[in-house]
């Protein structure tokens, strides 16, 4: 486990990516974690995809997930 005291979160320095679906932002990134906002637009999908060394967590702020 690190030590909290070591732990450094650094503030993005990428400007928004546009992608067809919409686009995304990375916010922060730390050690193993990364952070980034996802704008979908309406009646855009994003593609299944599964990783075998990473866990994702997804939050819907606004708008319904299906």
């Amino acid at each position: 486990m690190t030590n909290q005291s070591e732990v450094t979160f650094e503030p993005s320095k990428k400007k928004r990516e546009s992608r067809p679906w919409g686009s995304y932002e990375i916010l922060v990134s730390g050690p193993g974690f990364q952070t980034k906002r996802i704008t979908v637009k309406a009646e855009f999908r994003l593609s299944l995809q599964w990783h075998r060394h990473r866990d994702e967590t997804w939050v819907v702020a606004r708008g319904t997930a299906k």
